[in-house]
């Protein structure tokens, strides 16, 4: 519960020194989750602290025992716009497949598309 309140506050722009308290217990209650730690390196970039969010990244990768899911590769890109890296943020965003989108807040493709647009990579 805690993950997904954190999680909806970073898709939502909103909120993000709560969302990293919330993201923090959230990956101390599930130590082996792939999903919390995710979310804790989304609010870790969104607070400007990149490099625990490099590192936790790496983490919920880890703990996917795969490769990068479509949520890795939008925390990659908020990491890599977040330093400054233009060029490489766009090739993590365009790693997000599409996926349907919830009433609540935009899905994780919706919110790599919208970067996108931001860094002027897609037309309006």
């Amino acid at each position: 519960m805690l993950n997904n309140i954190a999680w909806s506050k970073i898709a939502m722009g909103v909120a993000f020194p709560s969302a990293l308290e919330q993201a923090r217990r959230a990956a101390e209650l599930e130590k082996h989750s792939r999903f919390a730690a995710n979310t804790l390196a989304g609010a870790e970039a969104e607070t400007d602290d990149l490099r625990a969010a490099v590192t936790e990244i790496q983490h919920a990768i880890d703990l996917g025992h795969e490769d990068a899911s479509s949520a890795d590769w939008y925390v990659i890109g908020r990491i890599r716009e977040k330093a400054g890296l233009r060029d490489d943020a766009i090739a993590a965003y365009r790693h997000v497949t599409k996926s349907e989108s919830s009433d609540l807040f935009p899905s994780i493709y919706e919110l790599a598309t919208a970067r996108l647009r931001a860094l002027g990579a897609l037309k309006k």
